[in-house]
């Protein structure tokens, strides 16, 4: 038996974070400010390689992510532009570029 929506319950969609804007300016060093559409992801940057370490250390170091809520440095490829990859650091959570 379906019942409907009592109005008393508490709204789920109150106890979740703002959203954060899906598109946000990248500013290309070449191009100036533009929006992240206008990009491509490439992920997370990775550790520098080190000659010392294990191989289970290189596996981690090129396959898994930090996948943090907070300031990441990333990659992104300016596809619809210069055709140049660009480092920036991103808010993950609110998007906003701090460094780029």
């Amino acid at each position: 038996m379906h019942t409907a929506h009592s109005g008393n319950a508490p709204d789920r969609r109150s106890r979740l974070p703002p959203a954060s804007p899906v598109s946000f300016l990248i500013d290309c060093p070449n191009c100036g400010p533009r929006p992240s559409t206008d990009f491509r992801y490439g992920g997370e940057t990775r550790p520098v390689e080190d000659p010392s370490s294990s191989e289970l250390d290189e596996i981690k170091r090129l396959w898994m992510r930090r996948n943090v809520a907070g300031d990441q440095a990333e990659r992104w490829f300016h596809r619809d532009g210069c055709r140049r990859w660009l480092t920036i650091t991103r808010n993950t959570v609110t998007n906003q570029v701090m460094h780029g």
